[in-house]
């Protein structure tokens, strides 16, 4: 039996790849392509580049220490207040897109108030299940999800003007640059996997392929989103407000049957709830580091979560204006400095375990060959009283 935080590998790369792609496949085309314009999937791009690079110092970490469980508080301690901090502020900014989704997708009228109320404790129940729940059912979820994107594929049917992505890189990229520059809250979202041990899968394939093939097809899958998205809307694409659902709508059996988008609208919504839960999940299990109990810290970070989204918050435009401003910097430095710092810190702590590992064994031989010479001594004692008897 896993502990709470303990997943497979398998599990992990079920996480990874529902972070790469969830949120980056609703409200942020419309976002980039205010911005960055035809270049916005260069800017996705660079920006995949970096979270690829932030994800790699994660895993590493992971794999060679148990971050929930280290009891260095002069470095853990801080490194906790960061990360729940910019914990309530991701979930803030991206809590409100789901809420915005779902009020305008799956209602008649707006009822913001209402389904902010009936997602708490959903969000509270999964995170008290704890880290290995969220890990299979990520793993079930992705299951779902490949057929989806299989059923989708096969079904798609668009006019698709690829000379929309055309020109690129004008005005020396000020474009692209100025869509990397405001885009950060939306990328760098593996600081929740902190707060996991990962553990070998009994399949070795599993072992061997689960990560790369997540990262790979995660973030291909995005790029591709933003291609099609440009190619299918170009100049347009400003106005359309969560891009994979509308994508999902141009399929053969639409023609029949009217709009068929029903599989991606509840696969997302699941996909969001999951990946909100993570988020939860770290701002949690940095709480308890300090109050010791799961139960208030849930109770606490899900309760002031709602009040946000209930009495600041509201409106999704009023999130993005919020994400792109100054308190991107600061999620931006702690999501790409604290697994850099905490990469030196189980370095340091693999060397001194090495350290005293050795020293164990050191004492160890030491103290065989101290028992060896007082046999060698009594033994020849022996010797030496018997020739005297002799």
């Amino acid at each position: 039996m896993l502990n709470n935080n303990v997943v497979y590998k398998s599990q992990f790369a079920s996480m990874s790849f529902i972070t790469i792609t969830t949120f980056k496949m609703a409200m942020l085309p419309k976002y980039m392509a205010s911005v960055a314009g035809r270049d916005s999937w260069l800017s996705v791009i660079v920006l995949m580049a970096l979270e690829i690079m932030m994800y790699i110092a994660v895993y590493y970490v992971v794999r060679r220490i148990n971050f929930q469980e280290d009891k260095n508080k002069l470095i853990i301690a801080p490194i906790m207040i960061l990360i729940l901090l910019v914990s309530l502020v991701r979930v803030s900014v991206l809590y409100s897109e789901m809420i915005n989704y779902t009020a305008t997708t799956l209602f008649d009228h707006n009822r913001s108030n209402f389904i902010v109320l009936a997602f708490a404790p959903v969000l509270a129940y999964l995170v008290y299940k704890g880290g290995n729940v969220l890990g299979r059912l990520s793993e079930i979820l992705l299951y779902v999800l490949i057929v989806v994107l299989i059923l989708q594929a096969m079904l798609i049917r668009m006019d698709v003007d690829w000379t929309n992505l055309l020109p690129i890189m004008v005005d020396n990229g000020e474009d692209m640059f100025s869509g990397i520059y405001m885009h950060f809250m939306w990328f760098g979202d593996f600081i929740p996997l902190l707060f996991f041990s990962v553990v070998d899968n009994k399949t070795k394939a599993l072992n061997k392929l689960s990560i790369p093939l997540a990262l790979t097809i995660g973030g291909g899958l995005v790029v591709l989103l933003f291609l099609v998205f440009t190619a299918a809307y170009g100049d347009a694409g400003v106005m359309v407000n969560y891009a994979f659902n509308k994508l999902a709508v141009f399929n053969k059996v639409s023609a029949l049957i009217g709009a068929s988008n029903a599989l991606s609208v509840t696969t997302w919504l699941i996909m969001a709830i999951m990946q909100l839960s993570l988020i939860i999940y770290s701002a949690t299990s940095a709480l308890s580091y300090f109050i010791k109990s799961k139960s208030v810290a849930i109770l606490l970070v899900i309760t002031t979560v709602s009040l946000i989204e209930l009495f600041w918050i509201q409106k999704v435009d009023r999130a993005y204006v919020f994400a792109i401003g100054w308190i991107k910097w600061f999620v931006a430095s702690v999501q790409y400095i604290v697994p850099i710092i905490l990469v030196v810190y189980a370095k340091y702590r693999a060397k001194n375990t090495a350290n005293e590992d050795n020293k164990e064994l050191s004492k160890q031989s030491n103290n065989i060959n101290s028992s060896q010479e007082k046999s060698t001594e009594s033994v020849s004692d022996l010797t030496d009283k018997s020739e005297v008897n002799a």
